[in-house]
């Protein structure tokens, strides 16, 4: 797939912003945009793919043709237009941390991580390993799995939470309580929280690594 910003560019962008405001026919957006119905099909077909596009109905049309599908965007993809998440976020933290104690700053972090886990499916059958590379891609990581003595290092490519987490490790031992709590493991974060952070876990399955 291609990078985020190129969504919101050109003529893909163009589309996607009248979705967000109302569903359309290939034939209205082809009008609005001044394109031909088959170059819409095209970036419809496109946008489909990548998951931000769905078919959401049909509208019956003046005359005896069939009605027209209505195209809108897809379910969940309003997510990836937001850029609010890690700002609102960011302030949160600081909020608590002038407010709170340290200690209190970070048993509401650790249980917001134990909350996460309770909405995560993760399959019975899926080793260790396929099962943490499962949460953190859900979760927009992109990690790397290997096995150590004892257990599993997990090394992120980048971090899914990198605007929160300069400078604010509380963010890190929510991630850490989250995958100790869905791995049913006890799990240990090293993360580097420098200029580009990147996530590293420690997980332990020797016998009574267990949470």
């Amino acid at each position: 797939m291609e990078g985020e910003n190129s969504l919101y560019q050109g003529t893909r962008g163009a589309v996607l912003a009248r979705l967000r405001c109302a569903e359309q026919t290939v034939e209205e957006l082809a009008t609005a945009l001044d394109l031909t119905p088959n170059a819409i099909r095209l970036h419809l077909q496109r946008l489909e793919r990548d998951g931000m596009v769905t078919v959401a109905g049909t509208r019956r049309q003046e005359g005896a043709g069939k009605p027209a599908q209505l195209f809108g965007i897809a379910p969940g993809a309003d997510q990836r237009f937001s850029r609010a998440y890690a700002p609102v976020l960011g302030a949160l933290l600081e909020v608590l941390a002038d407010r709170l104690d340290p200690a209190a700053v970070e048993a509401l972090a650790r249980e917001a991580g134990r909350r996460l886990a309770s909405g995560i499916a993760v399959s019975v059958t899926a080793r260790p390993d396929e099962a943490v590379r499962q949460i953190l891609e859900d979760l927009g990581g992109q990690v790397e799995v290997s096995r150590r003595p004892g257990g599993l290092l997990v090394e992120g490519c980048g971090c899914p939470l990198s605007e929160v987490t300069r400078g604010r490790p509380v963010a890190c031992g929510a991630m850490e309580t989250l995958l100790a709590t869905a791995l049913g493991h006890r799990v240990t974060e090293s993360c580097e929280r420098g200029p580009r952070p990147r996530c590293r876990f420690l997980v332990d399955l020797q016998p009574g690594g267990t949470t």
